[in-house]
């Protein structure tokens, strides 16, 4: 029964402790990467936007289109921008610009619409401190929610891996430390219940249950000890009670013996008051 009942119930405490603690430690990691990516993916985006901004100040100065084109082009490739463009001085649109739309890099003269989902720089573009324009990069948040989504799912395994390991590890640590001797205490009282008393324990954790085990041993002996005097007392009452009989038989039969012989002593008196009767009745 402990072992059924008492194992079932520590081993489903265990799990849901285990659990909720690294469920709580999963969230402060899935926050804290959360952090560190987007704080990342924002460093990533200024140093994007300054490198444009050094990279384009001589094509845009000297008005090498294709430069240009080039350079924007090299840093669209980046899965996480969606869109750059520079916006000279002398231009209120967007004097070049390119733009992904389903993965395709297309060339742009607006700006990707505002949203949650996006982020976006600004840098200025100048030569020798005479400012040329800026140069606008726009990030997009999905590529960040896909890596903490694949982040989240592979904490989520590594949690259930070690939670599953933790507990099998402190279910036998527990099975060896408490169920085993409490196995043994049961056994051991079961026999003492059906009277059998020569029950040596094995238990030589130096815990609550070392002394428990060593307390019922020693609740055994005395039970033992016990036994052997009330034993002892009965075989010395039946000794008494068999002298004691003894002693009345002999009495008995001593008493029968005298019985018969007063018995025997009247049966002659009888006779011979009979004989003097007739002794009397012949002299007259």
């Amino acid at each position: 029964m402990i072992r059924k009942s008492l194992m079932v119930k520590l081993s489903i405490i265990i799990l849901i402790i285990s659990t909720l603690a690294f469920a709580l430690l999963g969230s402060f990691e899935y926050k804290y990467d959360s952090k560190e990516l987007k704080k990342d993916l924002i460093n990533r985006l200024e140093s994007t936007s300054k490198r444009l901004s050094i990279s384009l100040d001589t094509p845009l100065y000297t008005f090498q289109d294709q430069g240009i084109r080039d350079i924007i082009l090299s840093e669209i490739s980046d899965p996480e921008i969606i869109g750059i463009f520079v916006i000279e001085n002398s231009k209120i649109n967007s004097s070049y610009g390119y733009a992904k739309l389903e993965d395709k890099i297309i060339e742009s003269k607006t700006f990707p619409e505002k949203s949650n989902n996006i982020l976006q720089i600004k840098n200025t573009i100048s030569h020798k401190e005479e400012s040329l324009g800026e140069v606008y990069v726009f990030i997009t948040t999905n590529v960040l929610k896909q890596k903490l989504k694949s982040e989240l799912i592979t904490h989520a395994i590594q949690i259930i891996i070690i939670n599953i390991s933790i507990t099998i590890l402190l279910i036998a640590l527990l099975k060896i430390m408490i169920i085993s001797p409490l196995n043994t205490l049961q056994k051991a009282t079961s026999q003492i219940s059906k009277g059998n008393l020569n029950q040596n324990i094995q238990i030589k954790s130096k815990d609550e249950i070392g002394d428990l085990a060593n307390t019922f041993q020693e609740m055994t002996n005395k039970l033992k000890i016990s036994r052997k005097q009330l034993q002892d007392a009965n075989k010395n009452l039946e000794l008494k009670i068999k002298q004691r009989t003894s002693e009345l038989q002999n009495k008995n039969k001593e008493y029968e013996r005298m019985n018969k012989f007063m018995l025997g002593r009247e049966n002659e008196m009888v006779k011979l008051k009979e004989q003097i009767k007739k002794l009397k009745e012949n002299k007259k």
